[in-house]
Parts: C-alpha cells; structure tokens; sequence
C-alpha cells in the first residue's frame, strides 16, 4: 500500500508538503487511516507530493490540514493521495484492501470537516461517557445537565455527511 508522510508545520498557511512511498501491507510503519467524506470532485487546492505539485479536493486538503503535527512527520493513508484515483488498475487492486488498511491502522481518524463547534460536541460526548462509565461502575444511573449549546453542537456534527453515507 501507499503511505503519506505529511511533513510538520507550526504554521497553518505554510504550504502542505508530503512523501508517498510503496509499502508491502503487510509490513508497513505505524499510521493513521483517515475516514472522510470526498464532497465535491473539483481540485481546489495545491499540495507538494513527493516534491511535485499536484491538486487536490478541499476536503483532502482540510483533513490534511487538520493532520498536520506542527512539531514531527506524521504517517497517514489517504484514500484520494494512497490510491492512484487515475489509474482504474489501482483502484481495482486497492480498494479490495481497504478493510485490512483500516483493520491495519494504529488508529482511524475520522475527519468531519472543519467546525467552530467542534470542540464543543467532543467536549460533551467526552462527558457523557464519563457519566455514563460511572454509573455502571457504581450500579446506579447518574444525570446530567447538558449545556444547551453543546447539545446543538452535537446535533449540527451528527448531521454531517460522514454520518449519512453509505460505507461499502
């Protein structure tokens, strides 16, 4: 499979540069699969790949800006950079291998696209596993008082498009 090294940056404007590189799957580096929707086809922006410009779809473009460690390398899998989205040979191969590339993974980020409520929704679900945690270890059922602004952020992050795809 193919493995992005996205290359660290503490400044979010600094152009986003990464290495591609050919490992077998069964032996590759510790990596992150990243899960996303694609949204529109169209090639927005411009990233360095391997030392050549190429573009890509605003939404790979934000989780890789997202990704981005300001401090060291990160290796990732990318569906649109990983697999070769020209070649219908490469799709045919790689994409029956998707489930293993996921199974693989040291962890799978989910990237829903940017959002100023974010934080917000985390924050809450973050909450309410805590609370619901305790309650099972303590046998009883505790409440809680959800902030109204925080339900309404995690009612706008569960209505985005990952979470009304149909995952094949």
């Amino acid at each position: 499979i193919r493995l992005l090294t996205l290359l660290p940056s503490a400044s979010p404007s600094r152009p986003i540069r990464v290495f591609l590189q050919w490992y077998p799957i069964s032996s590759t580096p510790s990596y992150t699969a990243v899960s996303y929707c694609w949204g529109s086809p169209v090639f927005t922006h411009t990233i360095s790949v391997n030392n050549d410009k190429i573009n890509i779809t605003r939404s790979a473009y934000t989780a890789l800006q997202a990704l981005r460690s300001p401090f060291r390398p990160r290796t990732i899998w990318l569906d649109a950079l990983c697999i070769d989205q020209a070649s219908t040979a490469d799709q045919d191969c790689q994409i029956p291998l998707m489930p293993q590339i996921y199974a693989n993974a040291a962890e799978v980020t989910v990237w829903l696209g940017p959002s100023k409520t974010a934080a917000l929704a985390t924050a809450l679900v973050d909450r309410l596993f805590l609370v619901n945690r305790l309650s099972q270890s303590a046998g009883t059922r505790f409440g809680y008082d959800v902030d109204v602004d925080a339900a309404r952020a995690l009612k706008r992050m569960l209505r985005r498009e990952w979470f009304r795809r149909a995952w094949v």
